[in-house]
């Protein structure tokens, strides 16, 4: 081999080992400084996506431009839905402020595509999630499990009718329809429930079943059997419900990754995507929801939706709480999730004993890192059941130390008895024994 040929060849490996890392996403032009939430679309080319305080904006072009449309109140809109180039809705909560600011949501109907939009306020109801069927069917669904619907296109609204002992006090953040008679909701609480809304005869009655820990935002049908939702909690991190008999019955599963899932979608049958949030991180599989696996997004940019039209074509939308809202574009000549990917030598790390130990009521826990990586440390009961998430996101190379106080991810003081920390980083973990005794 000539010695201009070797060098050419390890420059070549060594480009396609960065270029490898890079998710398959590329930033179009920034529309708008808003923080984008949620967008729909009716076809590949036409569709629109809303944010914060009252952005709507449309596009013609599947995501490549976009014009400003707006709503009159400031308020954060946080769902879109379209049943043409004409017909659609947004739904904006307004918390309370004070007696003359009160609780409420704003329904807003457009007939003329966005450019012009009516409303409707809903006082002392918060609504997150809605759906219509046709112009005429929709459903509203919000906190304390209150769902309405309607069947005159918005101009009449009636409380949902649940089965007797079926019905819950917990949150829908989500409705959809699987056929006109067959339609879910999910929600639930941070650290008590995902609960799952069903209806068999067209929303003429519902009952609602609670499952796993965290609430879920969103829900995909692969099949007419086959169901995945995506949810999770601040602190503990993205979770799953799984149900491969037509909603009989579903399987909680607890990712560990940190951040929450706020919508799901499929590339093709297998190929999934749920972005997590305010992580900045998209959390996919690639055999149907049968394992998952997390990809930081470009620059780890907050992502709340996602969309695909196909294989080849999909956008996401997100941006900083604090404004910069952006749209990414599905690439598939970047090279994709799965594919050979440079193989990076792991981390070393070392946990150290905490001190004191036994504690009472604080103690401190130690450890290093070669490199910079993602870190994920954790507080677990003997029993197995995780107690506190003290540490999730990059750590540079170096030591590191982190307190414990004896409480739990609600600021509960915990019992004394023993308690497991485990280090994360990569796909290798550490874990030793504290004693707490109160």
């Amino acid at each position: 081999m000539s010695l201009f040929l070797k060098p050419c060849i390890y420059i070549l490996i060594l480009f396609s080992a960065i270029q490898a890392q890079n998710p398959p996403w590329e930033l179009l032009a920034q529309p708008t400084n808003k923080t984008l939430r949620k967008m729909d679309f009716i076809n590949p080319q036409t569709g629109w996506a809303v944010g914060d305080t009252g952005l709507v904006m449309r596009t013609d072009d599947g995501g490549a431009n976009w014009t400003i449309q707006s709503v009159a109140p400031k308020d954060n809109l946080i769902d879109v839905e379209f049943l043409n180039a004409n017909s659609g809705w947004a739904i904006a909560p307004h918390r309370y402020v004070s007696e003359q600011d009160p609780a409420g949501t704003w329904l807003f109907q457009t007939t003329d595509g966005g450019a012009s939009w009516d409303s409707t306020w809903f006082r002392d109801q918060l609504f997150w999630g809605m759906n219509f069927i046709d112009e005429n069917t929709g459903w509203m669904g919000g906190e304390q499990g209150v769902l309405l619907g309607t069947t005159d296109g918005g101009q009449n609204w009636n409380e949902a009718v649940y089965e007797p002992g079926a019905t819950t006090g917990f949150a829908m953040e989500h409705v959809s329809f699987v056929t006109p008679q067959i339609g879910y909701g999910v929600g639930g609480r941070f650290d008590l429930t995902s609960t799952i809304w069903s209806t068999v005869n067209g929303g003429a009655t519902w009952r609602a079943t609670n499952y796993g820990l965290e609430p879920m935002y969103d829900i995909i049908y692969l099949t007419d059997q086959h169901f995945i939702t995506a949810g999770g909690d601040f602190d503990f991190g993205a979770a799953v419900l799984t149900t491969l008999d037509g909603g009989a019955n579903w399987t909680y599963f607890y990712t560990g990754y940190w951040g929450q899932g706020r919508a799901i979608a499929a590339r093709t049958d297998d190929h999934l995507f749920v972005p997590l949030g305010f992580a900045g991180t998209m959390m996919y599989t690639e055999d149907r929801g049968n394992t998952w696996l997390t990809v930081d997004n470009p620059d780890l940019t907050p992502i709340f939706d996602i969309v695909f039209f196909d294989s080849t074509n999909g956008l996401m939308i997100g941006g900083a709480l604090d404004g910069d809202g952006k749209v990414f574009r599905y690439n598939p000549q970047l090279v994709a999730l799965g594919e050979t990917q440079q193989v990076l030598p792991p981390v070393s790390f070392h946990l150290e004993s905490n001190y004191p130990n036994p504690f009472n009521p604080t103690t401190t826990i130690r450890f290093s890192q070669s490199e910079r990586a993602r870190v994920m440390l954790e507080v677990y009961s003997i029993s197995g059941r995780k107690v506190a998430l003290l540490i999730n996101n990059y750590k540079s190379a170096g030591e590191h130390t982190v307190n414990w106080n004896g409480t739990n991810q609600r600021g509960e003081a915990v019992g004394s008895g023993v308690y497991l920390y485990r280090l994360t980083i990569g796909d290798e973990t550490q874990t030793r024994k504290m004693v707490l005794a109160r």
